[in-house]
């Protein structure tokens, strides 16, 4: 017929739905922004600073149902940058069943991208103030995510890994 719209299959808008909410109820309800996140995979090192306090870690089974994943840390509060494990200077721990990354001053919110897979965001810490905002501490931690995958072969001050804080 000229001049009217098809309306289409009833059912269109209803299967959108179920997909969508099948999609969230897989991968994690929690907002994803690339903005304030990074991706990263089982096995890659992440690089923290605050001050002179220097640490890293890498996930070793993110999942997602349910949510949650193992890490191992490491941390030097000395100003030094490497992380060798035979290093006595150098603190080291292993955490499992975590929905955060937490080890000395650091706290890293993640969120699942699936099996193997997730997401860190960059930290921000807020003064506390009355009423629903607070007001941003500057400074703050700073996060490198590396391409690296052993932890003897990582030095946070080189010039390969850029250190950002939240924007």
């Amino acid at each position: 017929m000229i001049g009217q719209r098809s309306t289409g299959n009833k059912f269109g808008s209803a299967a959108l739905v179920i997909v969508v909410f099948t999609g969230l109820l897989v991968t994690g309800c929690r907002p994803k922004t690339t903005a304030h996140a990074h991706p990263v995979s089982d096995g890659t090192i992440v690089l923290l600073r605050l001050g002179g306090t220097n640490g890293a870690f890498f996930m070793t089974n993110q999942t997602s149902r349910p949510e949650m994943m193992d890490y191992c840390w490491f941390l030097r509060s000395d100003g030094k940058t490497t992380f060798a494990p035979t290093d006595p200077a150098v603190r080291q721990g292993v955490v499992t069943g975590a929905s955060s990354v937490a080890f000395g001053p650091f706290m890293i919110d993640w969120s699942t991208a699936g099996d193997g897979g997730g997401h860190l965001y960059y930290p921000v810490e807020f003064f506390p103030v009355n009423g629903p905002r607070g007001v941003r501490k500057p400074g703050g931690v700073a996060m490198a995510v590396t391409f690296e995958k052993d932890i003897g072969k990582v030095d946070a001050s080189s010039r390969e890994w850029v250190f950002r804080r939240a924007p």
